[in-house]
């Protein structure tokens, strides 16, 4: 479990870096609408890794609160 978070954040770093990286290529090559869909597409890569880590928080708290929980008794 804690490797996909590893693996979440080098993933939004990656992601963040080919972004711009696409974008000052597409600015030169591609015309406006293929542009747009590739930033579309960048965009919905770095949401899903963000949400994917909400996720894991989420999980990580009900696990946090499920024992306190019990061990009150």
């Amino acid at each position: 479990m804690a490797g996909t978070v590893i693996m979440n954040n080098g993933f939004i770093v990656t992601a963040v870096i080919s972004y711009s990286f696409i974008t000052r290529i597409l600015k030169w090559i591609f015309p406006f609408t293929i542009k747009l869909f590739f930033l579309k597409v960048a965009f919905f890569i770095l949401l899903t890794a963000l949400l994917d880590r909400i996720e894991y928080c989420e999980f990580l708290m009900t696990l946090w609160y499920n024992n306190i929980n019990s061990g009150s008794g």
